[in-house]
């Protein structure tokens, strides 16, 4: 798709400001703003676009992973990084020699990456000041805009089921994993073992291929969004906090 080089910078420069605010514990009104308003930005300039599409193969989107540790939950852990992007990484094919895409020229996958990661970032805002306050209100926000993550992430409009693996994939099972941690503090079990059932599936297709390709990629090839210790904490929700369905016994 193309854009305004302005626009993207512009959408990037607010989107970095919220989630630098985030990892520094530091959320107030103005962050959550500047995240809300780079999600309109980009509503608005994929309305305005030219709709014209990349003929050549899509190039993963570049970003750098922030890690939020204020966001903790000793019980049950939230997968607590952000994502951050800038025009120059937008520009430029990760691996190999430096190639750049034409200023302001974002493929249709890439650019569904670039709306699900500001979702996620703000729905991570909305979880933090909850998790913080122990307000159950910013909790349901945070639960609603991870279901807004998982839906962009799990189907894009003339784009191919995402493959295992894939920043989407990844962005999907992380925002699920989130959103379960949500429901389990706020009580409701079925619903937190509901998803962490789909945790549990997605993360065992992500191992299957890891060990798939095992001694030939590099571990940023396999997960480049979802750090090693990453995994093995999601796992371990998985084996902890699902309750387990027994048959009653005689």
């Amino acid at each position: 798709m193309s854009f305004p080089a302005a626009g993207l910078k512009r959408i990037c420069e607010l989107n970095a400001h919220g989630i630098l605010a985030l990892a520094r514990y530091k959320v107030d009104k103005g962050s959550i703003l500047a995240i809300k308003e780079a999600m309109l930005a980009m509503d608005h300039l994929c309305a305005v676009s030219d709709g014209g599409f990349q003929a050549s193969p899509d190039a993963s989107l570049a970003f750098r992973v922030v890690p939020v540790p204020g966001l903790d939950d000793g019980n049950f852990y939230i997968y607590n990084h952000a994502f951050l992007v800038s025009p120059a990484m937008m520009n430029m094919q990760p691996g190999g020699p430096q190639q750049f895409l034409p200023q302001g020229v974002l493929s249709s996958t890439n650019m569904a990456v670039f709306c699900a990661i500001l979702t996620f970032n703000m729905a991570l805002t909305y979880h933090q000041l909850g998790q913080q306050s122990g307000d159950s209100r910013k909790l349901r926000t945070a639960c609603l805009l991870y279901g807004n993550c998982m839906e962009m992430a799990s189907s894009v409009e003339g784009l191919p089921q995402p493959a295992v693996g894939d920043d989407l994939f990844i962005l999907h099972m992380v925002a699920m994993n989130n959103a379960a941690q949500i429901q389990y503090t706020l009580a409701n079990f079925a619903e937190s073992d509901q998803l962490l059932t789909h945790v549990r599936r997605m993360m065992l297709q992500l191992l299957d291929r890891d060990r798939t390709l095992g001694a030939t990629a590099t571990h940023m090839d396999l997960v480049s969004m979802l750090p090693r210790e990453c995994m093995d904490e999601i796992n371990l929700n998985c084996a902890v906090c699902i309750k387990p369905h027994t048959a009653p016994t005689a």
